[in-house]
């Protein structure tokens, strides 16, 4: 008769298990209209054409979830000569290794989970807000926490102290600005031809605890990095402007943007100001993100966070 509470079969049917519940509970978390819904579904219907072959049926109904395999049934299926067995070890390691809050591991499943769907560019934009969110956190000595991060979603994706930081949200702080006549224009040759004009968001808004805007982060991502940087430029400083007239107007818009930043993918050395403008956004590239080159503009967001 075959055991299913212990030996590697326990192993086998405990990992059947636990992933069942926990891509029901992640479903019920991100919901079916998040960019991961249809990962999640896929992985589903793995489980669940698993689960109508009889003896796994069998053995998931018979096997308690809460009770969780022994340490000389992982060693069985760890040794065993079936692959299937040592495939659902190496799952449960995986698991066990992220609960005990192991950084290997947990990087590794971030890196083939959290930013293995996102674009380059997304990805840049991610790098960004981690990097303002470490050089601000160091600047004020309050705790950085990483929040579940849900592409769409209102929520902030970092915690600083009582500081947050948002990704691709313009958040309940912006007011729609008015147009300006360029754009007014625009937007009737567009309504003419039956096309909505459309709407973007900042890419990192860091935002104080009463909502007061601290700094807005455009990144600009591009793989020409000799020809493109003076374009991507430009457009990022257009766009930063155009958040911030959302946030602000007259003197504490220009202090709002001279406390923000422009982050290229790649911004030359040698065609960079001898000093940091004061008045202006600070500037840096994907370089100075790795290096932690945010000082003067942590400087600038700390004085502002402090008002």
């Amino acid at each position: 008769m075959r055991v299913y509470t212990s030996g590697p079969n326990h192993v086998l049917v405990w990992v059947l298990q636990r992933t069942n519940i926990l891509l029901s509970r992640f479903m019920e978390e991100v919901g079916t209209t998040s960019d991961y819904a249809n990962s999640i579904i896929d992985g589903a219907k793995l489980i669940g054409t698993v689960r109508r072959i009889s003896s796994v049926a069998q053995a998931m109904h018979e096997t308690d979830a809460s009770q969780r395999p022994s340490p000389q049934s992982l060693v069985q299926a760890a040794s065993s000569r079936k692959k299937l067995y040592r495939l659902a070890y190496s799952a449960f390691r995986s698991l066990q290794r992220i609960e005990d809050g192991d950084p290997e591991t947990i990087v590794e499943m971030l890196r083939e989970t959290l930013l293995g769907p996102l674009h380059d560019w997304q990805t840049f934009e991610l790098a960004l807000a981690l990097g303002m969110a470490t050089a601000f956190s160091d600047k004020t000595s309050q705790p950085l926490r990483l929040l579940p991060i849900y592409p769409g979603s209102a929520k902030a994706v970092i915690q600083i102290g009582t500081c947050r930081i948002y990704w691709q949200n313009r958040t309940s702080s912006y007011s729609e600005p008015e147009a300006e006549p360029s754009e007014v224009i625009v937007d009737g040759i567009l309504t003419a031809y039956g096309i909505a004009a459309g709407s973007d968001r900042p890419d990192i808004v860091l935002v104080k605890e009463d909502g007061a805007i601290i700094a807005i982060g455009e990144a600009k991502f591009f793989t020409n990095e000799m020809e493109s940087w003076r374009s991507a430029f430009r457009e990022a400083t257009a766009q930063i402007v155009r958040y911030g007239r959302g946030y602000a107007s007259g003197s504490a818009l220009h202090e709002l943007l001279s406390r923000s930043l422009i982050a290229l993918w790649h911004y030359p050395k040698e065609e960079r100001p001898n000093s940091l403008l004061a008045d202006k956004p600070v500037a840096l590239d994907f370089v100075d993100l790795i290096e932690g080159n945010l000082h003067e503009w942590s400087d600038r967001a700390a004085k502002a966070a402090a008002i």
